[in-house]
C-alpha cells in the first residue's frame, strides 16, 4: 500500500492515514483505545532514555501527537505530525551560517518573537558570536541532504558568556533575577541552563508551512533540554505564552520586566535539570502511566545531581562521604553508600533510568580512573562540551537510582 513503507524500526504509516485510523479507533472502542495509548506511552519512555537524537525527537514527535488533544488549545505549534524521518535536527556546522542569517533576515522582516529582546540591529552580530563562541547551543532543524530548514540559537549561560548577554540583551539582568549574579561566576563545564534568544525558519522551501518548523523547532527544545538542560525563552508572543506553561514551562512572575526591558515579554523557564522525560509527559498531560520499574511522578524529589556528583567523587573515602552534608542528613555510614554505588555502577544491567552507556562514563571517571576527562571524551567518541553534558545526565539518572535505594532503606530500615 502506497500509505506504508518500511524503516529501521518496522513499518510506518502515513501521517494523515495514521492519525484518521486512531480517531476512527477512539470512536469504536474508547476504552481499549486509550489502553493502547497508555501501553504505547509506556514502551515510548521506556527507550527514550537509551535513544539517539533522532530517535528521541520522533518519540517526543509521536507522544505530543497521540495525546495533544489533552492540550487545552491546539495552535499551529502544537501541530507535531510533520516530523518524518528525513528531517533531523543536529548541532550547528559551520557551513549553515548563511542560511541561518537569511532565516533571521526574513523573520526579523517580520518582527518575529526573537526580536524583542535584543537591541535593535544586533541580531545577526549576535548570531555570529554564538556561532564563534558557543557553537553547541545552536539546533538546527534540517533536511535529509543537510540542508537546514530552521535553528534555534541561544546561550549556555556560564562566565564567558554573559558577557554577550551584557552587550546584546541588557535587559537580561532584570529578567533573570538574582540568578544573573550567581552565573557570572560559573566554568562553561557547570553551565546546566540554555537561554533561548534566536529562532527562525525558511519560509521559502515549499514542502512545509513556517507553522510546522515552528512545531518542529518547539520539538528541538524539548529534545534538547530533556538532555538535562534548564532552559529560558522571553517572549511576547500570544501562542507561545499560552502555549509554553501547557507543555510544562514555568512563568518566573519575579522576573516580571518593569523598565529596562521591551513591555509584554513573560519569562518561562523549563527544568529538565532533575525531571526525565517520562515524568516531563506525566505532568503535562496529567497522566496516571507507570514508567518501567516504577512511577517516577510519585517518588520524592530526586537528589541533587551536584550532591550525587560528590559522593562519587569521594566514592573510595568513606570518611569524606560520611562528612557530605547529604550523607549525614541521610544518616548514612560512608561504607555503605560506597557499596550501593558501586553496584549500580557495576551491576550488569544499569537500574531505569540510568543508561548503559552513562553507567559506562560513570565507571570509567570515577571507579577506574585510568584516564584523564579529555581523554576519555575522544575514546567515547565526543567533544569536552557533549561529555560533561552528558556526564550530568549520568549524575541526574544515578540520582534518581539512588533515590529509590534510599527510600528502600527507609521502608525496611537496613542501613
Amino acid at each position: 500500500m502506497s500509505c506504508v513503507r518500511t524503516s529501521m524500526n518496522g513499518l510506518c504509516l502515513h501521517q494523515l492515514v495514521s492519525r484518521m485510523l486512531r480517531e476512527d479507533y477512539q470512536r469504536r472502542d474508547p476504552g481499549q483505545y486509550h489502553r493502547m495509548r497508555s501501553r504505547t506511552l509506556e514502551l515510548l519512555t521506556g527507550v527514550f532514555p537509551a535513544s539517539n537524537t533522532l530517535q528521541q525527537m520522533q518519540i517526543a514527535a509521536h507522544v505530543l501527537e497521540l495525546y495533544r488533544e489533552q492540550l487545552p488549545i491546539a495552535g499551529t505549534y502544537t501541530d507535531f505530525s510533520a516530523v518524518r524521518t528525513q528531517e533531523r535536527q543536529r548541532e550547528y556546522e559551520p557551513g549553515d551560517l548563511p542560511y541561518l542569517h537569511r532565516f533571521l533576515e526574513a523573520s526579523l522582516a517580520r518582527s518575529d518573537w526573537q526580536s524583542e529582546l535584543i537591541a535593535a540591529g544586533e541580531h545577526h552580530a549576535l548570531l555570529e558570536d554564538i556561532a564563534a563562541q558557543d557553537p553547541g547551543s545552536i539546533v538546527v532543524l534540517c533536511n535529509s541532504s543537510g540542508i537546514p530548514l530552521g535553528f534555534s540559537a541561544g546561550l549556555r549561560l556560564h562566565a564567558l558568556t554573559l558577557p554577550l548577554l551584557d552587550r546584546y540583551a541588557p535587559a537580561h539582568r532584570e529578567l533573570l533575577g538574582e540568578l544573573a549574579g550567581s552565573l557570572y561566576s560559573l566554568p562553561a563545564e557547570a553551565a546546566d541552563t540554555l537561554f533561548i534568544l534566536l529562532a527562525a525558519v525558511d519560509t521559502e522551501q515549499p514542502y512545509y508551512q513556517p507553522e510546522e518548523l515552528g512545531a518542529m523547532l518547539l520539538q528541538s527544545w524539548l529534545v534538547y533540554t530533556s538532555g538535562g538542560l534548564r532552559t529560558i525563552v522571553a517572549t511576547a508572543d500570544n501562542q507561545l505564552n499560552l502555549l509554553l506553561p501547557l507543555l510544562g514551562f514555568q512563568e518566573q512572575i519575579q522576573s516580571r520586566p518593569k523598565q529596562a526591558a521591551p513591555t509584554g515579554l513573560i519569562v518561562w523557564d523549563l527544568d529538565f535539570r532533575q525531571v526525565t522525560f517520562e515524568v516531563w509527559v506525566q505532568r503535562v498531560f496529567q497522566l496516571a502511566v507507570q514508567a518501567p520499574e516504577a512511577v517516577l511522578a510519585e517518588e520524592p524529589q530526586s537528589l541533587d545531581w551536584k550532591d550525587v556528583k560528590q559522593i562519587v567523587q569521594h566514592l573510595y573515602k568513606d570518611a569524606l562521604l560520611e562528612e557530605i552534608p547529604l550523607v549525614q542528613r541521610l544518616g548514612l555510614a560512608g561504607e555503605y553508600v560506597r557499596q550501593q554505588v558501586q553496584h549500580i555502577l557495576t551491576d550488569k544491567q544499569p537500574p531505569y533510568p540510568l543508561t548503559e552507556l552513562e553507567q559506562s562514563l560513570l565507571r570509567e571517571s570515577y571507579l577506574q580512573k585510568n584516564y584523564r576527562k579529555s581523554q576519555l571524551a575522544e575514546a567515547f567518541h565526543m567533544s569536552r562540551t557533549t561529555f560533561y553534558r552528558h556526564s550530568r545526565l549520568a549524575f541526574i539518572h544515578l540520582g534518581h537510582v539512588l533515590t529509590r535505594v534510599l527510600r528502600d532503606i527507609d521502608l525496611h530500615g537496613d542501613r
